[in-house]
């Protein structure tokens, strides 16, 4: 891994990459954005796999968006992710954290998920 003085390097962007998904997984790609909105649309069991690109320093945040049609979704994170107290957003809402990657190569949370919002 490279050490970063600052988080847009070898062509990230500031803004969001938004996903949709009806079923499967999805691994955030940290050169792609900073930023990725992942659009849960169908109930079921999703997973949100290890990001591509560990790089440390680097900084990843996730919103979670439930667009389902109001049925059960569960939603479990790759290994790399060092995070608690996840909930899955009511109908329409979203839940948000930030990541930053170690020295491991893990993604730590920083602060608490934004639930609902």
């Amino acid at each position: 891994m490279e050490i970063l003085e600052d988080n847009l390097v070898k062509g990230q962007t500031a803004g969001w990459v938004t996903i949709s998904l009806t079923s499967g997984s999805y691994a955030p790609d940290s050169y792609a954005a900073k930023y990725h909105r992942i659009v849960l649309a169908a109930t079921g069991s999703y997973t949100i796999d290890d990001p591509i690109n560990a790089v440390l320093g680097r900084e990843l945040s996730l919103a979670i968006f439930n667009a389902s049609t109001g049925g059960p979704i569960s939603v479990s994170f790759g290994a790399k992710y060092k995070t608690a107290g996840f909930a899955t957003p009511a109908l329409y809402k979203q839940s948000t954290a930030t990541f930053v990657c170690d020295y491991n190569g893990d993604w730590i949370q920083v602060g608490a998920w934004a639930v609902g919002v």
